[in-house]
């Protein structure tokens, strides 16, 4: 962004996405970048959307044994995989990480990401975001699909380290079509 400013460039077309800089509130590293190509007379034109049948958000709900509920009591969300997803979850507990940015959490809570199959777990994601107060309130998760094992996976979220606070998720799904909700 500071080559760009430099190079007196007139429009920036933007089409990433980073899920590890968060927050997604206007506060991150990457925000404040953005505001100041904007305050530099540059028009910044970012992609909207494109993650909108396989991007969940909204508040953790608890089903009483640390569970979150998706919808109607479902605390598995489904997706149909024939290559490898990539899972991000991330909660809206953003401090200020060692470099001064947004990073860190600070709610005191961490969460343990489930994918599941068939009704057995094929991997299990705990961040150590307890433990590490300046990792960013991130958990990535991957699992290796092929022709072998497509088919319907599901997502489970347990919260860890409760607070008694609820946080607000968000939950992206890339390399499928469609998740349940």
């Amino acid at each position: 962004v500071d080559y760009l400013i430099a190079e007196k460039v007139d429009i920036v077309s933007h089409s990433a996405i980073d899920l590890n800089k968060g927050p997604y509130d206007g506060s991150s590293l990457i925000s404040k970048k953005i505001d100041a190509a904007r305050a530099a007379g540059i028009l910044w034109v970012n992609a909207a959307g494109n993650e909108a049948q396989t991007h969940w958000e909204g508040p953790f709900q608890d089903n009483g044994k640390g569970l979150h509920v998706w919808k109607n009591g479902d605390v598995r969300l489904q997706f149909y995989a024939d290559k490898c997803p990539s899972i991000y979850l991330s909660w809206n507990a953003w401090g200020i990480g060692q470099d001064g940015f947004p990073g860190g959490n600070t709610s005191g809570q961490d969460y343990i990401l489930r994918i599941i199959k068939d009704g057995q777990v094929v991997k299990e994601k705990k961040g150590n975001n307890k433990e590490n107060k300046y990792l960013p309130p991130v958990i990535y998760s991957s699992v290796t699909v092929d022709s072998s094992n497509a088919g319907i996976y599901e997502i489970e979220v347990e919260r860890v380290g409760n607070t008694g606070k609820g946080d607000y998720l968000d939950l992206y799904v890339n390399n499928v079509d469609d998740i349940e909700y």
